[in-house]
């Protein structure tokens, strides 16, 4: 899920259906932000850099594709 917007006490997140939900910032790991990338695994949620690299690399071929 990608963190869309924090307001209050929640981060509004983005999950991969567009859906969207409200996670407690409490929840989330420290030094979280708007356009993070959030998995989660056994020992709960963390920040996913590999998946933001990855999207960051998808976007940028699409701006090449749409700009050409």
């Amino acid at each position: 899920m990608i963190i869309d917007r924090i307001e209050g006490d929640f981060a509004v997140c983005e999950l991969e259906n567009r859906e969207m939900v409200n996670i407690e910032i409490s929840k989330l790991p420290k030094g979280i932000y708007e356009g993070a990338v959030i998995s989660e695994n056994e020992n709960g949620y963390f920040i996913d850099k590999e998946k933001e690299e990855e999207i960051k690399k998808k976007m940028e071929q699409k701006m090449k594709r749409l700009f050409k």
